[in-house]
């Protein structure tokens, strides 16, 4: 006869579970551990929008600071935009002076000095001639 002789020497009371931790310890454990982590988290949170304020007070003194040098440079390159018009005016004017200079200075030797000019009128110089087999280039869209 081969029955097994199975002996249960636990007691009713002494089973409890059968995790090696019990949930009693385990309960507190997990919520202490939940709790520190949201506390954590929360801090960091924090500790970022603090950094951020500062940075943001640090940036917002950096930039009064330059407000000054910004305006001035400013100025600046407005005198130099008014500078570069000013030479691009004298530029078109002298070419236009040396395109008619020569007409012009041979006119006296052409009309006597009792004439007065109250008007000239000068023909628009020719294009220049372009091939139409080589258009010029312009937009490709």
């Amino acid at each position: 006869m081969s029955a097994a002789l199975h002996l249960n020497l636990l007691k009713d009371e002494e089973r409890v579970s059968p995790l090696p931790v019990r949930l009693r310890l385990l309960g507190p454990l997990l919520g202490v551990t939940v709790l520190l982590g949201c506390l954590l988290g929360w801090a960091l949170l924090g500790y970022r929008a603090h950094m951020l304020a500062e940075n943001l007070q640090s940036l917002e003194q950096s930039a009064l600071s330059l407000k000054p040098s910004h305006t001035t440079i400013l100025d600046i390159r407005a005198k130099l935009k008014e500078t570069h018009a000013a030479l691009g005016q004298l530029g078109l004017y002298e070419r236009s002076c040396l395109r008619f200079g020569d007409a012009l200075t041979r006119l006296p030797a052409a009309v006597p000095p009792e004439i007065q000019f109250t008007e000239i009128r000068l023909a628009l110089p020719q294009p220049p001639l372009t091939d139409p087999k080589k258009p010029a280039l312009g937009p490709t869209n």
